[in-house]
């Protein structure tokens, strides 16, 4: 598969020579191509009818970008005139003939050359100046293109200039008709970088715990203004109760461009994640250790708001529901790419996923020229993904993670300063995946069931099964297993898989319980903290002492038995 560099290379050779050389009259056969940075980024291509024109890039500049993938390539074209009237809506409805014919026609050529492409988009906006947009797509079936693949788009793209010309010369340029047209021509380059940028128009979703005054202290922390966004609507954007603490500099600061690229290097050198101990309550409600945060960013083009990861994946909050939900599982996504400066965007980062189920892509905004700002926290996502892949894919198919099969570690900071200090990346704890790796049995006879409940080695292979038999002999320490007490351990047995289901590991940790003399309890109880101690990080032993001490409390009372046990597993746990 060529990646987007190659193409951009091959298309920008072929811009000068081939596109050059196929405009027909009135146009003259050159072009002005313009790519902002490098090969990744976005073309601006211009055409005009004489040389004094092809600097006009208010005329009707067209955008192009491709975006590859595994099976083919897709090549976004924009075209977008714009003017400055006197009166925007009148503008509109004088020149609705030139705006339709021009729509047709550009339906009518996509037709005409078999282009696999679909309907044209046509959106325009009235606010201070008219700008009129076009956008579609152009598919190539082929994730290499061959040289007749880029003739065929190349005579597209040419027939195309033709038809987007006669447009811009149907489009009087309004109120500055009556200016000097060079000066006019100085003044919008002179404002070209600058009057691109905009917000977008959100449907804003806010939650009561939320000021005024927090709220536009978030935005104005985390959005940036974009082309890319300028003027966008149809977006809701729900500002978390969270804003509170992400809008907070003393909790949650910028962090500059240098200091995002030295904590990807630390994931990514040492293969040490993250894992967040200084957030709200709120969000270690939902999960007890969270690797990272993208504090605002849109996703789907269409929903913003904060984004976390921990060890199953990504989550978000959802506008309608208000409350925190799993935006897409590790083990469902197949890669990520990351495009720092979307269509030459230089304000607007984009992380693609690609998955089972179809695609995801998470915006953020950045200011990538300015050290003082920072860059790209989806960097950070995209590092911890590369670091814990392995693990990801040996564990599919397994009812949990295969804790360290990638050699990853984990790390735990008190703050996000803390990220920085090159020492807290080196007292990482490292699980051991021999302990997650359990030999799958399907054999489910009466005689093996009890053969099982017989041998305290088999409840100690399986982790998730030992956990669970630690959870429930401390609940059960004063000789009687409460509902609240038992919903409890399941409830924390959930949070140690991948997708909540724990099979029957409660049930048959309770039956072997139930069948164990209570003299014998203690030697396993003794068994399973070695194993834990043995093979287990610092962080999952911290998880289990929580969930033990949720479990004690579940049923509002705490008797002398249960607080012996619990004494005893927290002076034996590392």
């Amino acid at each position: 598969m060529k990646t987007r560099e190659n193409i951009h290379q091959k298309l920008n050779n072929l811009f000068f020579s081939e596109l050059a050389n196929n405009l027909s009259e009135p146009l003259i056969k050159k072009i002005s191509c313009i790519n902002k940075g490098n090969f990744n980024n976005r073309f601006d291509l211009r055409v005009a009818k004489d040389e004094s024109q092809l600097g006009n890039w208010w005329r009707h500049p067209i955008y192009v970008i491709a975006k590859p993938s595994a099976e083919n390539v897709v090549i976004n074209i924009t075209i977008q005139p714009q003017r400055w009237p006197g009166d925007g809506e009148k503008y509109v409805n004088d020149h609705k003939d030139s705006i339709d014919k021009t729509n047709e026609e550009i339906n009518d050529l996509i037709e005409s050359h078999s282009i696999n492409a679909p309907l044209v988009k046509k959106d325009i906006k009235t606010e201070g100046k008219f700008v009129l947009s076009y956008s579609l797509s152009v598919t190539i079936d082929n994730a290499n293109p061959t040289d007749a693949d880029y003739s065929k788009f190349i005579n597209f793209l040419a027939s195309l200039c033709q038809i987007t010309a006669s447009l811009s010369d149907a489009l009087p340029i309004g109120d500055a008709t009556s200016t000097d047209e060079s000066s006019v021509e100085d003044k919008k380059n002179d404002e070209d970088e600058d009057d691109d940028l905009g917000f977008a128009l959100m449907n804003i979703v806010k939650s009561d715990s939320v000021s005024k005054d927090v709220q536009e202290k978030y935005f104005m922390k985390w959005q940036k203004a974009s082309e890319t966004y300028n003027g966008r609507m149809g977006i809701s954007c729900l500002i978390p109760e969270e804003a509170n603490f992400l809008a907070d500099d003393t909790f949650f600061p910028v962090l500059t461009r240098e200091e995002l690229l030295f904590i990807e290097k630390q994931i990514t050198k040492n293969k040490v994640i993250p894992v967040l101990g200084f957030l709200p309550e709120s969000f270690l409600n939902y999960s007890k250790h969270i690797w990272f945060i993208i504090p605002f960013c849109i996703w789907n083009d269409d929903t913003a708001t904060v984004i976390f990861v921990d060890k199953n994946g990504l989550y978000t909050v959802d506008p309608s529901a208000e409350q925190f939900i799993m935006l897409i599982n590790w083990e469902t996504i197949e890669s990520m790419e990351l495009e720092t400066a979307i269509d030459g965007d230089a304000n607007v980062s984009r992380l693609y996923i690609s998955a089972k189920k179809g695609e995801l892509s998470i915006d953020e905004f950045n200011t990538s020229n300015n050290e003082s700002e920072f860059g790209s926290y989806l960097s950070i996502l995209m590092a911890i993904f590369n670091v814990r892949q392995p693990t990801i894919i040996e564990s599919k198919g397994k009812e949990f993670w295969v804790e360290g099969a990638g050699g990853e570690g984990f790390g735990s900071f008190d703050s996000l300063k803390e990220l920085l200090s090159n020492d807290k990346w080196l007292n990482a704890s490292r699980p051991d995946p021999a302990a997650f790796r359990t030999e799958e049995t399907s054999d489910n006879s009466d005689d093996d069931e009890q053969a099982f409940l017989e041998g305290k080695e088999a409840v100690l292979c399986d982790t998730l099964t030992s956990i669970a038999f630690l959870y429930i002999a401390t609940a059960g320490a004063d000789n009687d297993l409460h509902d609240e007490e038992f919903i409890t351990v399941n409830k924390a047995l959930t949070e140690w898989t991948k997708d909540g289901d724990i099979g029957d590991a409660a049930k048959t940790a309770f039956t072997y319980w139930k069948s164990l003399p209570s003299e014998k309890e203690i030697i396993v109880v003794t068994e399973i903290i070695n194993q834990i101690n043995n093979n287990l990080s610092a962080e999952h032993i911290t998880s289990i002492k929580e969930d033990i001490v949720k479990i004690v409390d579940a049923d509002g009372e705490l008797l002398e038995d249960e607080k012996n046990i619990v004494a005893f597993i927290f002076a034996s746990l590392k």
